[in-house]
C-alpha cells in the first residue's frame, strides 16, 4: 500500500501564524542595536532564542509528519527537499548580507574575503568544523547570527533520514526507545558532564525537537499512551531546562554553569505560552475561512527569519540612534524582501520539491491504527 492509497491525507496544522509570530520576536531581538531591544527586564527574558527554540519543536512535528506522509523510504529524497527548502534562501540572505556591509562600509574588510563568504554558504551544515578547517577561516566569521539554529536544524534532519533509512528494514517499535535514549543522552551531556562544547550545545536541543516528534507520532496514532506518558514529560522538563538557561553566546556550557537570571522566569512562561499556541495549532480543528492567511504567514516565515538581519544592517545606517520607531521601517523592509524572494523563486522551488516529495516507498504508508 502507498501514501495516498490506503492512508488518508494528513490534515493541514495551523501553524502558519505562530511561525509568523515567532519569527517577529527573533527580529525584534536582533534589533538591539537600532532599537535597544534587548535592554532590562524584557531583554533578560531573552524572548529571541525561546522564539528559536519553540521553532525547533515546530520542526520536530512538522518534518515528522512530512515523513510519514510523503518520504518513508527514501531519506535521499527527504533531504534533498529540506536543501531545497532552506539553501537557496540562506545563499541569498548571506550575498545581500554581504552587499550590504560593503556598500556602508559597517564590515570588516576580512568579512567579504572570498573564502570566508564561501564558509558563510555553508555555515548552515553542521559540517562547519570540517569546512572551516579546509578554507582556513577564523572563528566567529558568520554574517548571519541565525547560522546556529539552522545547522540544529540540519543535525535533525541527518537524523530523521538515518532513521528514514532504518526503517526499510526494521518496524517501527524501536522509535520510542530510540527516543528515551536520546533524551537519556541530553540529560548527560547538556546537564551533567562536559563532553565536547559542540555536543553539550547540539544535545541540549534535542528535547525541543523530540517534543515535536512526540506529538506527531501520538496524533498520528504511532505511539502508545504509555509511552507518550514517559516521553512527553521528559521532553518537555529538560526542553524546559535548556529554555531556562540557554545562552547564544556561550552554547557550550553546561545548564548548571549557566548564571541564573531572574527575569528568565517570565522567558520561560513566555515559552510555555508559545508551546500552548502550537499545541493548540495542531490539535483544533481547521476552519477554512482562516486557512488561506496561515498558510500565507507560513510561507512568509522562513524569508522574514533570514532577510531581516540585512535590513537590520541596512537601517542601522541610515537611522544609527536606537529607538523602538526603528523596528517599523526593520518589519516593512523585512516583509518586502521575503515576499518578493517568495513571489521570484517559490514557484520553481516548488515544482522541483513536488518532483521529490512522490510517494513513499511500498508498503511504508502510515498504520494510523496501529501502535508502538
Amino acid at each position: 500500500m502507498t501514501a495516498g492509497q490506503g492512508a488518508p491525507p494528513l490534515p493541514w496544522r495551523r501553524l502558519g501564524s505562530l511561525r509568523f509570530l515567532l519569527a517577529l520576536l527573533v527580529l525584534a531581538w536582533h534589533s538591539d542595536t537600532i532599537a535597544g531591544s534587548q535592554e532590562g527586564w524584557l531583554g533578560g527574558s531573552a524572548y529571541g532564542p525561546l522564539a528559536v527554540l519553540v521553532f525547533f519543536a515546530i520542526s520536530g512535528f512538522v518534518i515528522t509528519e512530512a515523513i510519514l506522509g510523503s518520504y518513508q523510504g527514501r531519506p535521499g529524497a527527504f533531504l534533498a527537499n529540506r536543501l531545497l527548502r532552506l539553501w537557496p534562501g540562506w545563499l541569498a540572505a548571506v550575498a545581500l548580507m554581504a552587499l550590504v556591509l560593503w556598500l556602508t562600509g559597517a564590515g570588516q574588510p576580512w568579512q567579504l574575503h572570498p573564502r570566508v563568504l564561501l564558509a558563510n554558504g555553508v555555515a548552515l551544515f553542521p559540517s562547519v568544523p570540517l569546512t572551516d578547517w579546509l578554507l582556513g577561516v577564523p572563528k566567529g566569521w558568520p554574517l548571519l547570527a541565525i547560522a546556529w539554529a539552522l545547522r540544529a536544524e540540519f543535525c535533525f534532519y541527518l537524523a530523521a533520514a538515518a532513521c528514514v533509512l532504518a526503517g526499510r528494514w526494521v518496524g517501527r517499535g524501536w522509535l520510542a526507545p530510540l527516543l528515551a535514549a536520546v533524551l537519556l543522552a541530553s540529560l548527560v551531556g547538556h546537564h551533567l558532564v562536559a563532553i565536547t562544547p559542540r555536543l553539550t550545545f547540539y544535545l541540549g536541543t534535542v528535547p525541543h525537537f523530540v517534543l515535536g516528534v512526540v506529538a506527531a507520532l501520538w496524533l498520528n496514532g504511532l505511539l502508545s499512551r504509555r509511552w507518550v506518558l514517559l516521553l512527553a514529560p521528559a521532553a518537555l522538563l529538560l526542553a524546559a531546562g535548556h529554555a531556562w538557561t540557554f545562552d547564544p553566546a556561550a552554547p557550550g556550557l553546561l545548564a548548571w554553569q549557566q548564571p541564573i537570571i531572574e527575569s528568565r522566569w517570565s522567558g520561560l512562561l513566555l515559552w510555555l505560552a508559545l508551546l500552548a499556541l502550537g499545541w493548540r495549532g495542531v490539535t483544533g480543528a481547521d476552519e477554512a475561512r482562516r486557512l488561506p492567511l496561515d498558510r500565507l504567514l507560513g510561507d512568509l516565515t522562513y524569508n522574514l527569519y533570514l532577510f531581516h538581519l540585512p535590513v537590520i544592517a541596512v537601517v542601522a545606517s541610515v537611522w544609527p540612534r536606537a529607538d523602538w520607531s526603528n523596528l517599523l521601517p526593520a518589519v516593512a523592509l523585512s516583509l518586502l524582501l521575503a515576499v518578493l524572494f517568495g513571489w521570484a523563486t517559490e514557484g520553481a522551488l516548488r515544482r522541483w520539491r513536488t518532483r521529490l516529495r512522490g510517494h513513499p516507498l511500498a508498503g511504508s504508508a502510515p498504520a494510523r491504527a496501529g501502535e508502538m
